[in-house]
């Protein structure tokens, strides 16, 4: 009995081997489901079928009917001689890369009974110009269609709530496009290099827009993105060389590195949420010329606005602390008040800003880092606190605009000789504290500069005004008996805006900007500059 029974045993095993797998000469069917006889269905003997591929419904083989429920893996890969495919509604798994680079294919229905797109089902089809997909899909896989480079249309149902990352890159005829209600990130590179893309519809309720989403797509011109949006990835729309508008939501939190660079914005407002802009977030945006950022920035990254066209006063709100290097190198800024809290200039932080004519640095700097002012050729005059310890090599090399030149140290600080490499020192003025002109007559570098040395005076360091900057009232302070006759304001300009008798001034009616105060007193005049906010 023991026999009879392996005997049994193992003939049914024999008879479901022989089951499990069979053929019709081109497509080959393997049972997945013995009770239901489901099975799959893949090319025959790693021989692609060419021409019109007709997947049937059902197969039949001893004397059994089967259902062909699943199209396996990689099933159809690299079958470029088929042109079109019928599938059945039975179908209702389409495998992983099951068409991918399927070349000679135009067209693609899927069918209704799937809902899921899989992972590299389509890519790298490049043959394919129209895909439909059935109201029902709730996901498109990772890589779904990307390298489909003549895809012109598709239609993204309602029902889809998740677009793998690189879902669409490289669909590079792709030209619209609309994002479901239901989405609520756009992942990493899902549209990347789809050159041919000018509009695109992000729609409310999209929280997180991925790193690279958008990267390279040359024609897109603008974008909306909606309140929901909190965070932008790094590279998220760089080299978007056609996008010249968009509005950032205003509660978004994160903006990631690249995130713009290349882009054609000339203008872009960024919300009070965000407290620090990324390394090269802005980086060769050169059509940028406006821009606003928030009062409690903190920080702004290397290359931020490198090769951008901002124009006028450095746009650094007071509460930022860190501006990393080259961060608005080769700008067309004017002038440069840096904030109290910042206590090192970068390397090459302001380097190759030709229309830069004004730097004010704060009591408190500590360095001045190499090549900051690197080929500033229209800066005329610089002021250095007594608090800087170190100025780096280069620092300001080749700015052959300036005239003027005061320190404030009572020690000559030790720097090198190629800190004003290229420039003509032996005639510019220095300025240095009363007392000190032997020590600096003797010092290396400084002993060079020309015109004879200059000294603070007296009446200078007698005469001071707060606060400075200024939004609405200026007071005057004097010293030791000196008794005030007149103020006289100028603008950057040399013209006189305002004259006043009084010890308190109100500067509310002045443009923001950089002016000059001329104290008249008693003693004679003093002359200082003053920041208007």
């Amino acid at each position: 009995m023991k026999y009879l029974y392996l005997f049994i045993l193992l003939s049914l095993n024999s008879h479901f081997s022989y089951a499990q797998t069979f053929n019709d000469g081109v497509l080959e069917y393997t049972v997945i489901d013995n009770i239901n006889n489901y099975v799959s269905i893949n090319k025959y003997n790693d021989t692609c079928p060419t021409g019109e591929l007709t997947i049937p419904e059902t197969v039949d083989n001893s004397a059994e009917t089967y259902t062909v429920t699943t199209i396996t893996n990689f099933a159809f890969r690299f079958c470029s001689g088929i042109t079109s495919v019928t599938i059945p509604d039975s179908v209702t798994a389409m495998g992983t890369y099951a068409f991918s680079s399927c070349e000679g294919l135009t067209n693609f229905t899927i069918p209704d009974s799937v809902t899921n797109i899989s992972v590299g089902l389509l890519s790298q089809s490049s043959g394919l110009t129209n895909i439909s997909i059935p109201e029902g899909v709730t996901n498109i896989g990772l890589a779904a269609f990307s390298g489909c480079t003549s895809l012109v249309n598709i239609t993204i149902p309602l029902s889809v709530s998740n677009i793998g990352a690189g879902a669409f890159t490289s669909c590079s005829s792709l030209t619209d496009i609309v994002i479901p209600a239901g989405v609520s990130i756009i992942n990493d590179t899902t549209f990347k290099f789809c050159y041919g893309l000018t509009s695109i519809t992000i729609p409310e309720g999209v929280t997180s827009i991925g790193n690279a989403a958008f990267e390279s797509c040359e024609a897109l011109s603008s974008v909306t993105i909606p309140e929901s949006v909190l965070t932008i990835g790094n590279e998220a729309f760089i080299g978007c060389f056609s996008l010249t508008s968009i509005t950032l939501p205003s509660n978004l939190t994160s903006l990631g590195s690249y995130a713009f660079a290349g882009s054609a914005i000339s203008t872009i407002t960024i919300p009070d949420t965000i407290s620090s802009i990324s390394d090269y977030t802005f980086y060769y945006c050169d059509n940028l010329t406006n821009i606003n950022l928030p009062s409690n920035l903190t920080s702004i990254g290397e290359y931020a606005f490198f090769f951008s066209s901002l124009m006028g006063n450095a746009p650094i709100p007071d509460g930022v602390t860190s501006i990393g290097q080259n961060a608005f190198g080769l700008c067309g800024i004017s002038s440069v008040i840096l904030p109290d809290g910042v206590t090192s200039i970068e390397q090459e932080v302001f380097a190759g800003c030709p229309n830069l004519t004004s730097v004010i640095i704060p009591d408190g700097m500590t360095s001045i880092g190499e090549g900051a002012f690197n080929g500033c050729t229209s800066l005329t005059d610089i002021s250095i606190p007594e608090s800087v310890t170190s100025i780096e090599n280069l620092a300001f090399r080749n700015c052959t605009g300036l005239i003027s030149v005061e320190v404030n140290w009572i020690t000559p600080l030790v720097i090198n000789s190629n800190v004003f490499e290229d420039v003509p020192i032996e005639s510019i003025s220095l300025t240095v504290p009363l007392g000190t002109e032997t020590d600096y007559q003797a010092a290396a570098v400084w002993q060079d500069f020309g015109t004879g040395l200059n000294t603070t005076d007296y009446l200078s360091s007698k005469v001071s005004f707060y606060p400075n900057p200024v939004k609405d009232i200026l007071n005057i302070e004097l010293n030791n008996g000196i008794e005030l006759e007149e103020i006289l304001i100028y603008n950057s300009l040399g013209q006189q805006v305002l004259t006043s008798k009084k010890y308190n001034i109100d500067t509310s009616k002045l443009n923001s900007g950089l002016y000059v105060v001329e104290i008249e007193t008693n003693k004679g005049k003093a002359a200082k500059k003053l920041i208007v906010k």
